[in-house]
């Protein structure tokens, strides 16, 4: 998929591979060779099991995409798993960011219309969360516990602030003595 000297790659295990649903998969990138050598190089000849490629996505920034495509898919991220990289996802998700993240990927005018949509979709939903958002602080900012949350806010910060300084003041006072000490013997 896609043109490129670059490689995003995604593989899996037979004993992790399922028909129906997300599945543990890695998706990883390399700047050379292809992806076979790249998945061998990690695996060793330690492994039981041969891992199963399942993309490989040609393309010329694969560290820009690689990074895009993790933060994609952030929220499905496996962490009790040997290995870094590792989501709960499936290759069609990973197609579909791909495509939605780099649209000469698309390769026919019905996934295009899909992107399309996609993007429509999140600008929507990106500002009427905004609008929300700003309607919400507008209704809490007029009221009388609004004001107050904000005083208490303000004052806590203060607080905080003088804390730190009185800290950092008796910390320089300390060193000052230490230091007085030393150069006097």
């Amino acid at each position: 998929m896609g043109r490129g000297s670059e490689r995003v790659y995604a593989y899996t295990f037979s004993s992790y591979q399922r028909a129906a649903g997300p599945y543990p998969i890695k998706v990883g990138m390399t700047r050379g060779n292809s992806a076979e050598h790249r998945i061998r190089q990690q695996i060793g000849a330690s492994n039981a099991e041969t891992p199963i490629l399942l993309l490989e996505i040609s393309c010329d920034h694969a560290a820009l995409l690689e990074q895009r495509l993790h933060g994609r898919l952030k929220s499905r991220h496996i962490l009790d798993i040997p290995g870094k990289e590792w989501f709960n996802t499936t290759p069609g998700e990973i197609v579909r960011h791909v495509r939605s993240l780099d649209p000469r990927h698309v390769e026919t005018i019905g996934q295009g219309l899909m992107v399309l949509m996609g993007w429509i979709m999140h600008v929507s939903w990106m500002s009427i969360s905004g609008l929300w958002k700003l309607l919400y602080w507008t209704v809490e900012a007029s009221t009388r516990s609004g004001r107050r949350k904000r005083r208490r806010r303000r004052r806590k910060t203060l607080r905080r602030a003088e804390t730190t300084l009185a800290r950092f003041v008796m910390l320089a006072m300390v060193c000052s003595i230490v230091g007085t000490c030393v150069l006097a013997s």
